[in-house]
């Protein structure tokens, strides 16, 4: 793999095909939704949306990076990188999202008890 510097990554002409950019239609994306295991026309429930952030599912048991990562058993790097949007969490990972999102009381009994991270 070749390195480059910062400077050079922001010189650099993003290289977008404009004309498929341009022809990509709304049912298009809606199928690419699909294709990734979002429903784009899911009804959010009880306020939610249909996957909330990473950051905010964590927000919700007040548990920090590292603790939490190990709770669920997702390896630290990895969770960093979905809260920073570098990655997606895959479906499997989105639907955990969404259990502790919208069942805490039910993630709690199924993962564990939440231990601080060491």
């Amino acid at each position: 793999m070749a390195r480059i510097s910062l400077k050079d990554a922001l010189d650099r002409t993003p290289e977008i095909d404009r004309a498929k950019l341009d022809a990509t239609t709304e049912s298009d994306i809606r199928g690419y939704m699909r294709e990734d295991g979002f429903d784009p026309d899911a009804e959010p429930v009880d306020g939610w949306r249909t996957v909330l952030p990473p950051a905010d599912v964590r927000a919700l048991y007040g548990m920090t990076q590292a603790a939490f990562a190990a709770w669920i058993g997702v390896p630290l790097a990895t969770w960093r990188n979905w809260e920073q949007g570098r990655t997606l969490p895959d479906p499997a990972a989105r639907t955990l999202l969404n259990l502790l999102a919208r069942e805490p009381e039910a993630a709690r009994r199924a993962l564990g008890p939440m231990v601080p991270a060491a």
